[in-house]
């Protein structure tokens, strides 16, 4: 599969049926989703627990239904805070629908208990990437804000094709 919008369309759409098996929150407004069940991966780390596709969000974020917002990337994320209490309603619920548009690759998760996550990718900051997912099996989505260059995404498919 080469790297083409076909194949970034295919792979997210892979993730359609799994239920969200964790979410963290590792630093400031990052946020971790893991999807489908965990398995240790072998890493530089010595090794971790991930789900089978784990979904990294570094840009501005919402969470929110048809109806009301229910926390964003401004949210608390001290330990007590509201934004790992609110983001803790994914785990367990199935992803139901997933989209990106462009020009920037904003990302909309759509889950079975009403809840969508809003990624906005169009910033012009200087960070690496806007939102990235690695599989299990080696699989590596990465999208990088607008500022980065036209070719503002890349896929490495298992086995290190490109």
């Amino acid at each position: 599969m080469l790297n083409t919008r076909e194949a970034l369309s295919a792979a997210l759409q892979g993730l359609v049926g799994q239920p969200c098996t964790a979410v963290s929150n590792p630093i400031g407004s990052t946020i971790v989703i893991d999807i489908g069940d965990m398995r240790h991966v072998d890493d530089a780390s010595a090794g971790h627990l991930q789900g089978w596709r784990r979904i990294t969000i570094g840009s501005p974020w919402r969470l929110q239904t048809v109806h009301r917002v229910i926390c964003d990337w401004n949210s608390d994320s001290s330990p007590d805070g509201e934004l790992i209490a609110s983001l803790a309603a994914l785990v367990g619920v199935r992803l139901d629908a997933i989209s990106i548009s462009g020009p920037a690759w904003d990302m909309v998760t759509h889950w079975s208990n009403g809840y969508q996550l809003v990624v906005f990718s169009d910033s012009d900051d200087l960070r690496e990437y806007s939102w990235f997912i690695l599989g299990a099996d080696g699989l590596e989505i990465t999208v990088s804000p607008k500022a980065a260059g036209d070719d503002t995404w890349r896929i490495k498919q298992p086995g290190g094709r490109s």
